[in-house]
């Protein structure tokens, strides 16, 4: 009888041969976990997807799939999260790493606590110093003392209102496979790129919890969304998903306390502000 799934990590790629081992290595030597790792490729034009089946022959925990036309970041990540079979789901860029002992740490802490959601820190590197301009090195890193579990809204709110991150990467957070599916998590289907807002997985969340622990390392790099020009596709994202989530707050503010409602509705003017000054670049 096989072990239980512990955790599926999803990787997406497109075009990332020059990265994509370093991810897939950082991922592979972790230890003390049942995990699988899908790699979803969305149609590179590079040797990617080579890369990626030579891994897959070499260890049974990988499995490659691969889209049928190009989609973008949330049709593919969907993809692999749909394939899923871990108890927790975790996504990483294909470009990017993870600490030695990353999972080990993220299911044994998620297990423990009984968590819909787990929340940790990472550590920006750079490819050069003139990267460094689209970027705080340290703004991954969880200062705050936010490591109690509190239903998500309560732990959103605590957040934002001690200037920690609450609307980046998804690849910060652990998520029960469970709460997921049920709560239909997916990213919003044909979205070149996605802004990982994360409001209605806290606003869904049961019990959640951030831990200051670096257990992701964040590359920048040339080509990157983070250090490309601005596009529209970016905009599009900010858009769909402030629609989205807003329409959700309007439906359970009633259940909110009111100083809840005050801090979630400072939120939603700070990404309208954004979403502003992402237009005014065209």
């Amino acid at each position: 009888m096989e072990p239980r799934m512990n955790i599926s990590v999803i990787i997406t790629v497109y075009n990332l041969e020059k990265y994509i081992e370093d991810c897939l290595n950082s991922v592979l030597r972790q230890e003390g976990v049942v995990f699988e790792v899908i790699c979803v490729d969305d149609v590179s034009t590079d040797s990617s997807f080579d890369i990626l089946c030579d891994y897959q022959k070499r260890d049974a925990r990988v499995k490659v799939i691969r889209n049928n036309r190009n989609m973008g970041l949330s049709s593919t990540r969907n993809a692999g999260f749909r394939m899923a079979k871990g108890e927790y789901l975790y996504s990483i860029d294909g470009d990017d790493m993870l600490e030695q002992g990353a999972l080990k740490r993220m299911y044994e802490c998620a297990k423990a606590n009984g968590l819909d959601m787990l929340g940790f820190s990472a550590q920006s590197f750079f490819e050069s110093d003139s990267y460094r301009e689209h970027a705080i090195e340290d703004e991954y890193l969880r200062k705050a003392d936010c490591n109690s579990i509190q239903n998500g809204t309560e732990l959103f709110v605590n957040l934002y209102e001690k200037g920690e991150p609450v609307i980046s990467n998804m690849c910060l957070y652990c998520i029960r496979s469970e709460f997921f599916n049920r709560n239909n998590l997916f990213d919003a289907e044909g979205l070149r790129y996605v802004d990982d807002s994360m409001f209605l997985k806290y606003a869904k969340a049961q019990r959640a919890m951030c831990i200051p622990d670096v257990l992701y390392k964040r590359r920048y790099r040339e080509g990157s969304a983070v250090t490309s020009p601005m596009k529209k596709i970016y905009l599009e994202s900010m858009l769909v998903l402030f629609i989205e989530e807003f329409s959700y707050w309007k439906q359970m503010e009633n259940q909110l306390e009111n100083h809840e409602n005050e801090v979630i509705s400072l939120y939603f003017q700070r990404r309208l502000q954004e979403i502003d000054s992402t237009f005014h670049m065209f």
